[in-house]
C-alpha cells in the first residue's frame, strides 16, 4: 500500500475527526469498505447529484435502521471526501507533471503511526527511524538506495534544504517551486554504515517491501565477511566492496521480481 486511498488507518482517523460514530466505522470495516478508495465506489451515487435517494438507502442498509440528520450528514461528508480523493488520485496519475516532487507519494500520518506501532511491537528493542520507500511500492520497481540516503529523522531535520527551481506545470506554464534536496548522512565507518543499513531494513519492512529479519540477515552476512580474518597474503574485505556486493544483490532482486511478474 502506498496511496492514502487504500489506507484503513487514514480512513478511520478521518472518519473520527468529522464525527462519524465508531460503531458505524466498525460496520464499514466488517463490510470491507473502510478505505477511501472502496467507500468512494460503494454506491452508484454522485455527490453532485440532486437526487440522493440511493445514498440514503445505502446509509439505511449500513446502519440497519433509519438514520438521523447527524448520521446522514457525516456519512455524506465522508463519502464526498472519499469521492474527491479518488478523483484527485486519478487526475494525478493521468496528468503529466515536470516536477517529480509534486507526484511523490507520502504515507498518511495515521497509516504511518499504525505501521510503526505494529513494527515496534514486532521488533522491540530497536530505535526506529524512517526513510521513504513508498515510490517503490507504487511503481513496483525495486531501486537501490545508497546507505548515505538512509538518514535518521534527526539527520533529515538537520540537513534538509530547499532551493527554488523553475519548472513547468501540466499546462506548460512556468512556475517557481521549492526543490527539496535529499538529506544525506555519513556512512564511512563500520558503525555508521551498519546503522544506516539497519534504518534501511526498518524502512523496507515499514513500507511492506521485505521483512526486516530477511533484510537484516543479508546485512549481517555482509558484515560477517568484513570482520573475518583473511588468509596470509590476502587483503581484508573493505566497506566499499561490501556496498558493491549489496548493490549487486539489489540488482538481482529487481531482476527476479521482474521475471516473477512476467510469468
Amino acid at each position: 500500500m502506498a496511496s492514502s486511498l487504500e489506507s484503513e488507518a487514514a480512513f478511520v482517523d478521518r472518519a473520527s475527526k468529522i464525527g462519524v460514530e465508531e460503531w458505524i466505522v466498525d460496520r464499514l470495516k466488517a463490510m470491507q469498505l473502510a478505505t477511501f478508495g472502496t467507500f468512494a465506489f460503494a454506491v452508484a451515487y454522485l455527490p453532485q447529484s440532486a437526487n440522493d435517494t440511493m445514498f440514503k438507502e445505502f446509509v439505511a442498509d449500513l446502519l440497519q435502521a433509519e438514520s438521523d440528520a447527524s448520521q446522514l450528514a457525516t456519512s455524506r461528508r465522508l463519502f464526498f471526501e472519499c469521492h474527491t480523493r479518488a478523483l484527485v488520485d486519478v487526475r494525478s496519475r493521468v496528468e503529466s507533471n515536470a516536477d517529480p516532487s509534486a507526484t511523490q507519494q507520502h504515507l498518511p500520518t495515521a497509516e504511518r503511526v499504525a505501521r510503526q506501532s505494529a513494527q515496534e511491537a514486532k521488533l522491540g528493542g530497536l530505535i526506529f527511524t524512517r526513510i521513504r520507500f513508498l515510490e517503490m511500492c507504487e511503481t513496483g520497481i525495486l531501486v537501490y538506495v545508497k546507505p548515505e540516503l538512509c538518514c535518521s529523522r534527526a539527520q533529515e531535520t538537520q540537513t534538509m534544504k530547499r532551493d527554488s527551481a523553475i519548472l513547468t506545470d501540466a499546462s506548460g506554464l512556468l512556475k517557481i517551486s521549492p526543490k527539496v534536496q535529499d538529506p544525506r548522512c555519513k556512512a564511512s565507518t563500520k558503525l555508521k554504515l551498519r546503522a544506516a543499513l539497519q534504518r534501511r531494513s526498518l524502512a523496507m519492512d515499514l513500507a511492506g517491501i521485505a521483512e526486516f529479519t530477511v533484510v537484516e540477515a543479508w546485512v549481517q552476512f555482509l558484515f560477517t565477511h568484513v570482520a573475518r580474518e583473511q588468509p596470509h597474503g590476502f587483503n581484508k574485505v573493505t566497506l566499499q566492496q561490501l556496498v558493491e556486493c549489496d548493490k549487486q544483490m539489489f540488482t538481482l532482486f529487481a531482476t527476479w521480481s521482474c521475471r516473477s511478474k512476467a510469468s
